[in-house]
């Protein structure tokens, strides 16, 4: 296993969310139901984290879901003022999107990620793992207050801040598991076995040559 030091993946958005012309109502950015059971584990001061395995689409609509609701406050904040729709939009995905920094440790079957869970509120941590990119739904201490939290969006309270991490290599994210360790919040994705089969050489042939 090789250790490679911190990562902040400046291609988070390799394709822009775009703004969903409904966003009075950010629930009805289509969000794809998961495939796979969400796994939970044990918690650290107050701080619960979940792992979801979700495919490339339902990855996409769950940062749509987040940036609808951050454009929704920003909306509501001007008097939903026409004409700012996509201006809006881009204002909250800069708030709310960023690059994931962790330190990565890079081995033949696994990737481990390594982040600071402390820079997130008491509450619930989601990750959504897809084959090619990781993302960490939480709501950031610093800026809590900001990002205000409404009881009939409820469904909604907790994803103030994204965090994306593009892969290079695909994973399993059925696989994929989280733990919080000493502050930190260590994730581990196997990578997708291969299933070829090994190269034959000629020396079957040559087997059958001599029979």
């Amino acid at each position: 296993m090789r250790q490679v030091t911190i990562h902040c993946d400046l291609r988070h958005t390799g394709e822009s969310t775009g703004p969903c012309t409904k966003y009075a109502d950010p629930r009805e950015c289509g969000v794809e139901d998961m495939q796979e059971p969400t796994r939970s584990n044990p918690s650290w001061n107050g701080r619960t984290v979940k792992v979801i395995p979700m495919s490339p689409a339902g990855c996409t609509g769950r940062i749509a879901s987040a940036v609808a609701w951050r454009a929704f406050q920003i909306s509501q904040d001007g008097g939903f003022a026409p004409g700012h729709v996509v201006e809006n939009w881009k204002r909250a995905e800069a708030e709310v999107v960023s690059p994931l920094c962790a330190g990565l440790m890079m081995a033949s079957d696994r990737i481990l990620v390594t982040t600071n869970a402390t820079r997130f509120k008491e509450g619930a941590i989601e990750i959504c793992a897809a084959p090619r990119r990781l993302i960490i739904f939480g709501r950031p201490r610093e800026c809590a207050a900001r990002l205000r939290q409404q009881e009939d969006h409820s469904d909604l309270q907790g994803h103030g801040i994204v965090d994306i991490l593009n892969l290079s290599v695909e994973i399993d994210p059925s696989r994929v598991t989280a733990r919080f360790s000493q502050g930190m919040l260590e994730i581990e994705l196997p990578k997708v076995r291969s299933t070829r089969a090994p190269l034959d050489h000629g020396c079957g042939r040559n087997q059958e040559a001599r029979l």
